[in-house]
């Protein structure tokens, strides 16, 4: 923090020279914008009016004069050697949380993407992490300033939510810009930590379930799922001196990976890698490639159709290697064993019809995720890859807990256009001669002798 040092004459003469107004006169007190740098919010404003921001008579005096704070609103805590500036108005908050959802059944969802229900099942999931009293002088600790778990986690879901600046949310709960921020940052922390039960690959059993609904939705025999990937985009790079933030797009940006089953919920996913990496390299680098290759996923049961057995798979596109356990469509030309160019059979192009419909599965459940949470769908400023990876894990969290809770996503959450706008599909070379290309064919004929295709 900075620490305001005034003494005999100096203090007089910022009293008698002061004109600035109370809110640019804190937020310089406090290491904030200044006035010049209105519109150039920070989120890591780590000092704002809301926090402490003094520790003698002499320097609260001295902020009074410069800001002209009346003595109503600088408050003594318990230690006669610390002071805060008096909170903001929460009103709306306090008005919002006394209503009972019956009132207004749609508001939850509207400003929160949950409904009350979810909403203290998160709060009662992060509690423990969120009450943790780290050090005397911890921001939601602080003596008779106390931030209810309720209203952190109302903070942060606002923020992440409707992806606005920290300074509208701060508006709307009484906080500054670094409140805002490291309440958001705490309960993304939490969430990772207390929901991971909400994302994992399914057990044998659940998975029996899973590929069943899947194939009632797609008409694929003992598919476990689509696999896919998005783009978050970044305002800068994690690090400058290297292009592989860069992606083939010429933007900055991670990639998310995610497999879904038939209802958009996550099964697994791989976050982290930079934009400049495909799909099949960040496949390759994921650990469900490495528990696949080695049998140790994917090894379930097969399924007996027309003489054929199906073992267990997922879908990918085009990007996607072709593997005997990862499925993607035909290519329109390829080269056999003896060199020749063939093009795709009606049998081949009608299996594409039929998987196409299948990833859209994988569109829409990152559509959702963006809509739900739309701080994903925002160019970010966060340059900390990790910090970063944090965040959409915890929003596909949070997605998979909207589901398991029974909640509809709701057509209306969807982000408009696609998830990837502008991206180009990508297109993996593949060969005849790959153990991928004979389940493929197996699969498609299979499909054939069901009337699938």
């Amino acid at each position: 923090m900075n620490r305001v040092s005034v003494q005999g004459a100096a203090l007089l003469g910022a009293c008698a020279a002061s004109t600035v107004t109370l809110n640019v006169a804190m937020q310089q007190f406090a290491g904030g914008p200044g006035a010049g740098d209105v519109g150039n919010e920070s989120e890591e404003d780590d000092y704002p009016p809301s926090l402490l921001v003094a520790n003698t008579n002499t320097q609260v005096l001295a902020l009074m004069c410069a800001g002209g704070v009346s003595s109503a609103d600088v408050l003594e805590s318990i230690s006669p050697e610390k002071w805060y500036i008096k909170p903001r108005s929460s009103q709306w908050w306090d008005i919002f949380l006394s209503q009972r959802e019956n009132e207004q059944p749609g508001n939850w969802k509207r400003f929160f993407k949950v409904s009350r229900s979810t909403f203290e099942y998160i709060c009662n999931l992060v509690r423990g992490d969120l009450e943790t009293l780290k050090n005397p002088s911890n921001f939601s600790h602080i003596t008779g300033r106390e931030i209810s778990v309720e209203k952190q986690v109302a903070i942060a879901l606002r923020r992440i939510s409707s992806g606005d600046p920290v300074s509208s949310v701060g508006k709307l709960f009484g906080a500054g810009n670094a409140t805002v921020s490291k309440v958001t940052r705490k309960f993304i922390k939490a969430v990772v930590e207390r929901a991971r039960g909400h994302l994992k690959w399914p057990e044998a059993e659940q998975l029996e379930g899973v590929k069943t609904s899947f194939e009632t939705l797609t008409g694929f025999p003992n598919c476990c799922g689509v696999v896919g990937l998005t783009h978050i985009n970044l305002l800068f790079s994690p690090d400058e001196s290297s292009l592989q933030w860069i992606d083939r797009m010429g933007k900055v940006s991670m990639v998310a990976q995610g497999i879904v089953d038939s209802n958009m919920r996550f099964l697994d996913v791989c976050i982290g890698w930079p934009g400049a990496n495909d799909d099949a390299e960040v496949m390759r680098n994921s650990t469900f490639y490495r528990l696949s290759e080695s049998g140790e996923r994917l090894n379930g049961l097969g399924k007996l159709i027309a003489g054929n057995t199906i073992g267990e798979y997922i879908l990918g596109s085009t990007g996607y290697p072709l593997l005997p356990w990862l499925i993607t469509p035909y290519p329109q030309d390829f080269v056999n064993t003896r060199n020749e160019i063939l093009t795709r059979t009606p049998l081949q192009s009608a299996f594409n019809g039929r998987h196409e419909a299948a990833m859209v599965v994988v569109d829409n459940a990152f559509a959702c995720l963006k809509g739900m949470w739309r701080m994903l769908a925002k160019p970010s400023r966060n340059s900390d890859s990790s910090k970063l990876s944090s965040l959409v894990f915890a929003c596909c969290l949070l997605h998979n807990i909207v589901l398991d809770r029974g909640e509809a996503t709701g057509e209306e959450l969807v982000l408009s256009g696609h998830h990837d706008q502008a991206y180009t599909p990508l297109f993996m070379e593949q060969y005849d001669d790959s153990d991928g290309w004979q389940y493929r064919d197996t699969l498609a004929e299979c499909l054939a002798s069901q009337n699938r295709l």
